[in-house]
C-alpha cells in the first residue's frame, strides 16, 4: 500500500502471478473528502471511504482500523487497509480537530476548515501524484515603492488573507528571499483597508534590527512615518506617536515598556527573528504573547531550531490555541519524538496542523534564477609553531580530562574538554588567539597559516575589484585581520557585538565606493544583514 505506488512511479515493476493473486486479496480505502459549504465561521463537508472497486467502509469502521493498526475482512474473505501515509493524513481529522456532526455531515470552524482543505488537497495529491497549490494574488497599494517578484507577491497575498481571515500568520521563507519587503507590502495594503483613527502597527525585532527596518521602510515605504521606541529617547518619540505610523522597537525594550504597550490596540504587531522566542518562558516571549492587535505575523527563517516545542511558542502569538495547550502539545507531539514513538507518522500529523498558517519557501523552490553560492574550501597545513603549540595543548588536555574523569565528577570533565577543543580551534586559526605576548611577536607567516592564506585571497579579491565579507566567530581574530588589512593600505569594516552604529556600517559598505572589506562576528551578524 505504500511502498509499491512509489516503485510503479519510478520503475518499470514485473508483478508474478501469484503477486497479482495475492493483490486481489487486498483492497486499499481511500478517503474523499467534499467540500458541502462554507461560512464565514464554519465550514461543512462530507467525509466518505471507499475501496478502488467502488465499495463503501464505514467511518466507523475505518477509525476501528486506525486504531488497531490493522486490517480487516470483507465479505469474499478481502482484506481491507489503510495505507500508512493515509492513516497519518485521516487521522488529525479525528483527533486534532474540533469538529461535530451534523445532518451527517461534518462542520468545522473556520480555522478547522483550512486545515480539512489541506488533507483534502494532500489526499488528492497522493492520488494523483500532483500537487495543486493555490496562488495568492496581492494588488500593491500606490504607496508601496516597489517591485515584487511573483513569489514575493503571493507571500504578501498569503498573509493578507491568513491575518484579514484567520487573524495571524507565520512566514518562514530562507534567508534572503524577502521577508521585510513582503511584510511592508503588507502593511502598507492594511494601511489602506477600513482603519480606525488610532490604528498603529508595532515591529518588534532585535536592537541591532531597527535601523535596518527603518531603512527598509524608507526604501520601499518612504511616505510612512517610523518611530524607534528604544533607548533613551524613547519617552519623547511616544508622544509623537499618531495614526497611521509604524512603530519599532526591540524585545526587551518591550518587556521593560510593556504597561505601555498593553494599552495599545494595534492594527498589527509583526514579530522579526521570531525563532527568538522559542522558549514561551522569557520576559520577552510572554510579553509578545499578551499584545492586543488585530492581525499577528511572525517572521523567522528557523521555525525550529532546538525541536518541536519552538513552534508551540511561535503559534501562541499567530494563532492562539491552535496548537492546544503547552501540555496537550507535550502528550500530542513532544513526547511521542522523545520516546521514538512514529516519529515521521508525528512530524507528518504536526506539518499538516501547523501548514493552513506556515508558508516556507527557499530559494531552489522559487528563486532558480538568483545565483548560487560556490563553495570552495581552502586546506592550509599548519605552520611549524602552529603544529608544535597543537601537540602540547592536545597532550596537556587529554591529561586534565582523564584526572578529572578520575575523580567521577562528569560535569567537570566534560567542561575541561570543551575548554582543550576551544584552544585547539584556537590554535588552527591563529596562535595570536591563545593570549600569550610570546605568540603575539610571531609573524603572520609563522603564527597562522590561515590568516597567511586569506591576506593572499584578499589582496587577489581587493585589486580585482571585488567586495568580501569575512565572517569569524572570534573577535580576537577579526580585530588581527583588521590590523593586517590596515597595513596593507586597504580600508575594511568591523561588525561585533561592540557595535553600536550597525546600520551605518551596512550603508557603508553597500555604498560603490565603500571599503571593500567588511568583518563580522558570526553572533553579530547573525540576524537581519540583507
Amino acid at each position: 500500500t505504500k511502498t509499491l505506488p512509489v516503485l510503479r512511479n519510478e520503475w518499470s515493476v514485473s508483478e508474478g502471478e501469484r503477486f497479482g493473486h495475492v493483490q486481489k486479496q487486498v483492497a486499499v480505502v481511500s478517503p474523499k473528502i467534499e467540500i458541502l459549504g462554507s461560512g464565514e465561521d464554519w465550514l461543512s463537508f462530507d467525509l466518505k471511504f471507499q475501496t478502488a472497486d467502488g465499495v463503501s467502509v464505514p467511518a466507523a469502521e475505518v477509525r476501528r482500523l486506525l486504531r488497531a493498526g490493522s486490517g480487516a475482512k470483507q465479505p469474499g474473505e478481502r482484506r481491507i487497509v489503510i495505507s500508512d501515509d493515509l492513516a497519518n493524513v485521516i487521522d488529525p481529522l479525528f483527533s486534532d480537530m474540533d469538529l461535530r456532526q451534523e445532518n451527517g455531515r461534518f462542520i468545522a470552524s473556520a480555522r478547522s476548515g483550512e486545515l480539512v482543505r489541506e488533507i483534502r488537497e494532500k489526499i488528492n495529491k497522493s492520488k494523483t501524484g500532483k500537487d495543486k497549490e493555490k496562488v495568492f494574488t496581492f494588488d500593491p497599494p500606490a504607496t508601496l515603492q516597489a517591485t515584487l517578484r511573483p513569489y514575493q507577491a503571493h507571500g504578501a497575498g498569503w498573509m493578507h488573507d491568513r491575518a484579514t481571515r484567520f487573524g495571524g500568520a507565520l512566514l518562514a521563507d530562507d534567508m534572503g528571499l524577502g521577508k521585510t519587503v513582503q511584510t511592508i507590502a503588507l502593511i502598507e495594503r492594511l494601511f489602506l483597508e477600513d482603519v480606525k483613527d488610532s490604528e498603529v502597527v508595532l515591529v518588534i525585532a532585535t536592537a541591532s534590527l531597527l535601523g535596518n527596518w527603518k531603512a527598509e521602510f524608507g526604501k520601499f515605504a518612504p511616505g510612512r512615518q517610523v518611530r524607534i521606541l528604544h533607548g533613551a529617547s524613547r519617552d519623547s518619540e511616544r508622544g509623537k506617536i499618531r495614526p497611521g505610523d509604524v512603530v519599532l522597537t526591540s524585545y526587551g525594550t518591550l518587556a521593560r515598556d510593556l504597561a505601555f504597550h498593553l494599552k495599545q490596540d494595534y492594527r498589527a504587531v509583526v514579530v522579526d527573528e521570531a525563532s527568538l522566542m522559542r522558549n514561551p518562558d522569557t520576559d520577552h516571549a510572554k510579553a509578545v504573547s499578551k499584545l492586543k492587535a488585530t492581525y499577528r505575523i511572525a517572521l523567522t527563517g528557523t521555525p525550529v531550531e532546538n525541536g518541536v516545542k519552538d513552534l508551540w511558542s511561535i503559534f501562541r502569538f499567530v494563532q492562539p490555541g491552535w496548537l492546544g495547550s503547552r501540555e496537550d502539545f507535550k502528550d500530542r507531539y513532544e513526547a511521542p519524538l522523545l520516546i521514538g514513538e512514529s516519529g515521521g507518522a508525528v512530524i507528518e500529523r504536526l506539518r499538516l496542523k501547523v501548514s493552513p498558517f506556515l508558508l516556507r519557501r527557499t530559494k531552489e523552490q522559487v528563486a532558480p534564477e538568483l545565483p548560487s553560492k560556490i563553495f570552495i574550501d581552502e586546506f592550509c597545513d599548519l605552520t611549524a609553531d602552529q603544529q608544535g603549540v597543537y601537540k602540547q595543548l592536545l597532550v596537556e588536555g587529554r591529561k586534565r580530562v582523564d584526572a578529572v574523569a578520575d575523580s567521577g565528577n562528569k560535569g567537570a570533565a566534560r567542561m575541561q574538554m570543551l575548554t582543550a577543543l576551544l584552544r585547539l580551534r584556537q590554535t588552527c586559526c591563529d596562535l595570536a588567539l591563545l593570549g600569550n605576548e610570546r605568540f603575539n611577536q610571531l609573524n603572520v607567516q609563522k603564527r597562522s597559516a590561515k590568516l597567511a592564506r586569506l591576506l593572499e585571497l584578499m589582496e587577489e579579491a581587493v585589486n580585482g575589484g571585488h567586495r568580501i565579507l569575512v565572517f569569524s566567530q572570534f573577535q580576537t581574530q577579526l580585530r588581527e585581520i583588521e590590523k593586517c588589512i590596515s597595513e596593507r593600505g586597504w580600508e575594511s569594516l568591523r561588525l561585533d557585538g561592540q557595535t553600536r552604529n550597525r546600520q551605518q556600517l551596512v550603508d557603508k559598505f553597500q555604498q560603490p565606493d565603500g571599503p571593500p572589506v567588511f568583518l563580522i562576528s558570526l553572533k553579530a551578524g547573525g540576524y537581519g544583514l540583507n
